[in-house]
């Protein structure tokens, strides 16, 4: 196998100039000020922000466009007692992400099952057979984790049979949307939440704490219980 080497360009002067600040000021290795530097991390507090991070800073999940929809929707299936389908994948991001809105939906009375695909006989993503069974199951509402967002003809299908699906994804999306309810994803590209690197889980994540909010619920709860599945997919991906 080839392998595709990324190397980046030397630090040019006006960086060279910002990196020996950050090791006056922090006292760090030449290579943790380069480091900090590429990821455009030159201010004090930024800094400080990256090595100390804290749960009570992160951003609101109500700043992606579709979440404000998302959760009416699931909330309606919630008090309906509608069957909600969490559509996953087989990586590490895909059933932790999976596992969390699993747990976290049931946790607060809704009615939730999922699916997995076989890697070998399904492939990646949503695929027309996965859909089908879901179907067949009586499912109102699918929720897509960590995978959906090019599905433009499983999406279709699912629409054709009166379902909703709820597309929650990081990966890049094309020129052409799938036709969902809601479509969850930091890349996209009219997407106005900061922070574009978000795991799929991170994603499935920032989905949960926005129904538990709109139900009132305790969201330090969900830090407590579902932070290391959220740092488990984060990681591995």
């Amino acid at each position: 196998m080839q392998k595709r080497w990324q190397i980046h360009e030397p630090l040019i002067e006006e960086q060279l100039a910002q990196k020996n600040a950050i090791i006056e000021k922090i006292k760090c290795p030449d290579m943790i000020a380069e480091m900090l530097i590429r990821k455009g991390l030159t201010e004090l507090d930024e800094i400080n922000s990256f090595f100390h991070p804290d749960l009570q800073n992160v951003h609101d999940p109500f700043i992606f466009k579709d979440m404000k929809v998302a959760v009416e929707r699931i909330i309606r299936a919630i008090k309906d007692q509608e069957l909600i389908t969490i559509y996953g994948d087989y990586d590490v991001d895909g059933t932790t992400s999976t596992s969390l809105l699993y747990l976290g939906l049931r946790k607060i009375g809704a009615i939730v099952d999922f699916y997995i695909p076989h890697r070998m006989i399904d492939g990646y993503g949503l695929s027309l057979s996965g859909v089908d069974q879901i179907i067949d199951k009586g499912s109102k509402l699918i929720i897509s984790v960590d995978c959906g967002i090019n599905a433009i003809e499983e999406v279709q299908q699912i629409n054709e049979q009166g379902i909703d699906i709820i597309v929650t994804d990081h990966h890049n999306p094309k020129e052409v949307l799938p036709d969902a309810y809601a479509i969850i994803n930091p890349k996209m590209e009219d997407s106005n939440y900061p922070f574009k690197d978000l795991a799929g889980v991170g994603v499935a994540y920032k989905l949960l704490v926005a129904v538990y909010t709109s139900m009132d619920m305790d969201t330090t709860s969900l830090i407590d219980k579902y932070v290391d599945l959220v740092a488990l997919g984060t990681i591995a991906d």
